[in-house]
């Protein structure tokens, strides 16, 4: 089977990878899957736990095509005390030697593979499929929505709204 694979930390999943992942189909994927790191060891913050992001992607996959899913890849901390997408890729390619692997990604993603940790292996051992993204190519069809920005937005809305309030919102639908 041919797989993409959408790296990341995913902390919240949001429509824009869902946008990613669907891409990758429209581009020939057998399935995605979408692959949440333990800890991006180029952020400071600690994410939220990996279950808590599995059952967050499961969630936002609820309407969507099923050959997209959440893979769960445990790995230990390098030698550095450090996670690194080397480490999930090699035992994908350990448990799964049958596959055809492509890393998903947009600009941004494609053209800093050669600078991760074990770059050069990953470029050697995986293909990459490059997206679109807005803001990083021509094309638009991605979605430009960050992580980043919807964490800042629930803080917002967290210290202004009361967890009963927020809910209620939330269930009606109001404000969209």
């Amino acid at each position: 089977m041919k797989i993409g694979l959408l790296l990341g930390s995913f902390d919240p999943f949001h429509i824009g990878h869902i946008s990613a992942a669907n891409q990758g189909l429209r581009a020939g994927m057998d399935e995605v899957w979408i692959i949440p790191a333990p800890k991006n060891p180029w952020k400071t913050i600690d994410p939220v736990k990996v279950s808590e992001r599995i059952n967050m992607i499961k969630l936002g996959l609820v309407r969507e095509d099923k050959k997209i899913k959440p893979v769960r890849v445990d790995i230990a901390p390098d030698s550095d005390g450090k996670y690194y997408s080397y480490q999930q890729l090699q035992s994908l390619k350990e448990k799964y030697p049958e596959n055809e692997f492509l890393i998903i990604g947009g600009p941004e993603v494609a053209g800093n593979i050669k600078d991760w940790k074990n770059g050069d292996w990953i470029l050697r051992e995986f293909g990459v499929l490059e997206i679109s993204r807005p803001g990083f190519s021509a094309e638009t069809q991605g979605t430009k929505i960050s992580s980043t920005d919807i964490r800042e937005a629930l803080k917002v809305l967290y210290n202004g709204l009361g967890r009963e309030e927020l809910r209620y919102i939330i269930g009606n639908g109001l404000y969209k």
